[in-house]
Parts: C-alpha cells; sequence; structure tokens
C-alpha cells in the first residue's frame, strides 16, 4: 500500500502544496521533505 504525502506551507487562510508523492518518491527528488526526513533521522543514528 502507498501512501500519499503532502508537504504544506502557509498561514492560517493560506495554504501552499510544496512537495506530493509516496515516502520513496520524495525522497528520491531530495527536495524539502528529504530535508526534513533526513533531519529528523539524524537523530536516531
Amino acid at each position: 500500500m502507498k501512501i500519499l504525502i503532502l508537504i504544506l506551507i502557509g498561514l492560517t487562510l493560506f495554504m501552499l502544496i510544496l512537495e506530493e508523492g509516496t515516502h520513496e518518491t520524495l525522497l528520491a527528488r531530495q527536495g524539502r521533505y528529504y530535508e526534513l526526513y533526513s533531519t529528523q533521522a539524524s537523530y536516531y543514528s
């Protein structure tokens, strides 16, 4: 089963989708999701 992940940034009344895709495709793109995931993962290694 694939899960769709949306990376959102915005203010109270305005939201912008920065990236969307599965975990694997977002990591492969090495965009904002990759940066957030890598930062979080570094605390567990």
